[in-house]
């Protein structure tokens, strides 16, 4: 039987971009399916030519639109994949251009995928696409680490995070570090990893350490010879966070850590409060709490992340997840009937348009936080593109 292709094209490397491409590649053995992973500038015509099904990456980019422009009426079938509501973040008085690619590629898709289905029917209703797909993140039991931190000094904490992500520590969780650093401090080390939150002077008992970014291989190691015990999975009351995935959750969860999450959507679809995982509600007194109880009761965190490993294997294995798409999406088997393109690049104005993207970013963050704070942002670019 002839197989499918499929043709993943990302804009920029990046933890999505790695899961993505450990999930398709664990079910292409499932499927009868051959993939191939562009950069949106490697892409060619002879890629485009082969495949059957094209998958764009957080479409955002002016060559991305015109490759989907060129793909489209030919026969293939064109999917978006989305795993945060970028439209969201990128508002049209704030950065008209990333909105304008984004409502185009979402415009001339087949499918919307994502791994969390309320946003994949929320951008298909908003939208207008026929189908709504969720392409959930495989778990392997190959990935799953026993939790075993009985020969820790301290209970320790981890908050692995995106470098924008300090805030969330500083208005959330270190107004309760302060309440109890006098009497459980010298028992708690927190990690910081790819993030650096400002510590408050007063706070003199806890410890903690910072880390860089670093790609999901070497990331997965890092933290399984650290032996940590817990992980604060943090997020605010809004849409955009509501339409998440809760990627903390597996991600701690496979490691042998036992989450404490923010009590809010997506973790609510999972989580539940002591039995695989902590679930905490917004406030002070609630993380004071939360924290002390992990301090003290250090040997439920074993079980917890049983609870969870067990869940996700059955929920999330690369059966279940196969069959859902393969019914969802029927040309990954099937493949499609399909003509010669001329594929499009537009890479003069692709280089337009990140000129325009940073100095739009870098006024911004001038106004508001001034010239130490725009340094601090390209410095923690720059060490993330070093980590992908």
């Amino acid at each position: 039987m002839k197989k499918s292709k499929l043709l993943c094209v990302y804009e920029a490397n990046m933890p999505t971009v790695s899961i993505v491409r450990e999930t398709i590649g664990i079910i292409s053995e499932y499927g009868n399916i051959e993939y191939l992973f562009r950069n949106i500038r490697e892409v060619n015509k002879k890629d485009v030519d082969e495949a059957d099904i094209v998958m764009l990456i957080r479409p955002s980019d002016v060559m991305t639109v015109s490759l989907e422009a060129s793909i489209k009426g030919s026969g293939r079938l064109i999917l978006v994949y989305f795993d945060d509501d970028l439209l969201n973040i990128y508002s049209k008085a704030e950065n008209p251009l990333i909105h304008g690619y984004l409502k185009k590629a979402l415009k001339m898709a087949d499918v919307v995928v994502s791994p969390n289905y309320r946003l994949a029917k929320k951008l298909a209703a908003e939208h207008h696409i026929g189908r709504a797909v969720q392409m959930d993140t495989i778990v392997d039991r190959i990935y799953c680490k026993p939790s075993d931190k009985s020969d820790n000094e301290r209970v320790k904490f981890v908050y692995a995070a995106g470098c924008f992500h300090g805030v969330f520590f500083e208005e959330i969780v270190l107004p309760a570090l302060r309440e109890i650093d006098g009497t459980y401090g010298d028992r708690i080390q927190i990690d910081f990893i790819g993030v650096h939150p400002r510590i408050s002077e007063d706070i003199k008992n806890i410890r903690f350490r910072y880390c860089d970014t670093m790609p999901l291989e070497k990331y997965r190691k890092y933290v399984s010879a650290q032996r940590y015990e817990y992980g604060f999975a943090l997020l605010h009351d809004n849409s955009f966070m509501n339409h998440k995935y809760y990627n903390k959750y597996i991600e701690y969860s496979i490691l042998g850590i036992c989450g404490i999450y923010s009590n809010l959507e997506p973790y609510r679809q999972v989580v539940r409060d002591g039995c695989n995982g902590y679930m905490v509600d917004e406030g002070t007194e609630s993380w004071s709490k939360a924290i002390i109880r992990a301090v003290v009761d250090r040997k439920q965190s074993e079980s917890m992340v049983e609870a969870a490993q067990k869940d996700l294997l059955e929920r999330q294995s690369e059966e279940n997840i196969w069959k859902k798409l393969s019914e969802n999406i029927p040309e990954m088997i099937t493949g499609c009937k399909k003509k010669e393109i001329k594929v499009k690049s537009n890479r003069l104005r692709h280089y337009r348009d990140r000129v325009i993207y940073v100095g739009l970013v870098s006024k911004a963050v001038l106004e508001a936080e001034g010239l130490s704070g725009l340094r601090k942002k390209v410095c923690n670019y720059i060490v993330q593109r070093k980590a992908y």
